[in-house]
């Protein structure tokens, strides 16, 4: 890591916690997750309308993840599709024109934005969306199958992650922090294993990515604002970018072009990730958004460039 990550010392009265303290808020940030969430809201009717297309921008991210299984310019054999009654009908007929493989995996309930795991619901329920996979052949299906149903952990993720086309340093870096250090959203620490990062006045829970590239930005991935799928090891991660270049072709040649022109202009953006107890808050100039987040219990922050002072008012 290019920076130690600091966390909670002290509770929220300042004073300090002892290691049983710190070991129970370890073990326990699981059961402290807040139910899955997304929303935001615009600051001026004037950014409102000038990003008019952040629905194309989500979802042609969201159709070059899959197209990207037939594309001999992605390394991905498979891609995780939700499956409800409302597309149904538009999956299988893109099974059947693609000869791709289909294979149920669990029923999961809707939601938004962040989840760390599929939400249980009853396999009855007529809103319920089938957590599924498609892939270029059979063996591959069944591999992601026994990866998801037969595997657990760091082997679960690791081979899901080779399967999806996911570059080697970032799946092993996301079973690290997602299973080793527990963190289930791990912004802050994906920043702190950056080279391009320095800490604000020091602080090394406050900090700065100096000149970020956009493509490997996830910051706004809680609304499908992002080229990538996964989690890159870091900001600066080269393999991620290619991942993140290919997928914004795809997208180009696939009737999203404005969108995915518009997508790398939108990462650019200077813009702010905080997080703390289980919920993080993204903003730039013209939006503001929270989210479900890692249970921090000392407040993160991430400064994507720094902004002009009147780039935005402090919310």
């Amino acid at each position: 890591m290019n920076i130690e990550p600091e966390y909670a010392q002290t509770d929220i009265m300042g004073n300090e916690l002892s290691e049983d303290e710190k070991q129970w808020l370890d073990e326990n940030k699981d059961d402290l997750l807040l139910d899955p969430f997304a929303t935001f809201n615009w600051r001026t009717a004037d950014s409102r309308d000038h990003w008019d297309n952040m629905e194309d921008m989500a979802v042609g991210s969201n159709e070059a993840e899959w197209l990207s299984v037939l594309d001999d310019r992605a390394d991905r054999k498979a891609a995780i599709i939700h499956m409800g009654r409302d597309n149904a009908d538009q999956w299988l007929e893109r099974v059947g024109e693609h000869g791709l493989a289909y294979r149920q995996i669990r029923w999961t309930a809707p939601y938004d934005g962040f989840a760390h795991e599929s939400p249980q619901v009853d396999p009855h329920d007529p809103e319920r969306l089938s957590y599924a996979v498609i892939a270029q052949n059979e063996d591959v299906a069944d591999k992601m199958v026994e990866a998801e149903t037969e595997m657990a952990h760091h082997e679960r993720h690791k081979t899901v992650g080779k399967l999806l086309g996911f570059p080697e340093c970032c799946r092993n870096f996301f079973a690290e922090t997602w299973y080793g250090d527990n963190m289930v959203d791990p912004m802050y620490e994906i920043t702190c294993n950056s080279d391009n990062v320095e800490p604000i006045a020091g602080n090394k829970q406050n900090l700065r990515v100096v000149d970020p590239d956009p493509w490997n930005n996830v910051l706004y991935r809680y609304w499908g604002w992002t080229f990538l799928t996964h989690m890159p090891c870091s900001w600066d991660c080269e393999h991620s970018k290619e991942v993140a270049k290919t997928r914004g072709e795809i997208m180009a040649d696939n009737g999203y072009r404005g969108a995915a022109n518009d997508l790398w202009e939108w990462l650019r953006e200077p813009m702010q990730w905080t997080s703390i107890a289980g919920q993080c808050q993204v903003k730039n100039k013209h939006m503001l958004g929270a989210s479900g987040s890692s249970q921090y219990f000392s407040r993160k922050r991430i400064e994507w460039k720094q902004p002009h002072a009147a780039e935005w008012r402090d919310v």
